[in-house]
């Protein structure tokens, strides 16, 4: 009887069953400078593989879309400044590295961390007298700051806190009009 050992070894792209996309996903391939910014703000706050993904779409030169944060626009760019140094594994590893976290500027996280404190009840509230915040070039308010952590996305229309604590910045407390018109359109489906 022969037996044959167990496969342990997985397949070398298992980081997608962990990316925040799913792995792929239409929004991946914008078709406008907000798609783009948003598939971007998803990579960059949301998904724990985005080293993994933008290092995969520069070794097999992948030519549409955003992977690991970078548009095609920013893959070109580095591939046309470091063509065969992308070759050397380590190099390319710095490279994406420098890539996705841009020198000096501070991420969603970063931002939101810096100005909130948790208030012990489950609740976050925002600690500043600033009513808006400038992360990388966009204006976000500390519920739509908080909202884009949540969700891996920029809200549409008014941001709500649905647990009732007036200034809560607690993200999974949110909802913005689109999460309120899909629920609407839920509830009536269900009458």
């Amino acid at each position: 009887m022969t037996t044959r050992a167990p496969d342990t070894l997985e397949p070398a792209d298992t980081w997608r069953n962990a990316a925040a996309c799913g792995g792929h996903n239409d929004s991946w391939f914008p078709n406008n400078a907000t798609q783009i910014q948003d598939a971007q703000t998803v990579c960059r706050t949301a998904c724990p593989v985005i080293e993994q993904c933008a290092t995969w779409a520069l070794t097999h030169r992948e030519e549409f879309g955003v992977w690991g944060g970078l548009d095609e626009r920013e893959r070109r760019r580095i591939h046309k400044r470091h063509t065969w140094q992308l070759q050397n594994p380590g190099y390319l590893a710095s490279v994406v590295a420098a890539a996705i976290t841009p020198t000096g500027l501070p991420t969603l996280h970063d931002a939101y961390q810096r100005r909130t404190e948790p208030t012990g009840d489950g609740h976050t509230r925002w600690t500043i007298n600033s009513s808006a915040v400038n992360v990388q070039g966009v204006v976000y308010t500390p519920m739509q700051l908080a909202f884009a952590i949540g969700y891996g996305r920029r809200a549409e229309g008014t941001v709500r806190a649905e647990c009732g604590i007036t200034g809560c910045v607690t993200p999974g407390h949110l909802n913005d009009g689109r999460m309120r018109r899909e629920q609407r359109l839920a509830n009536r489906a269900a009458a």
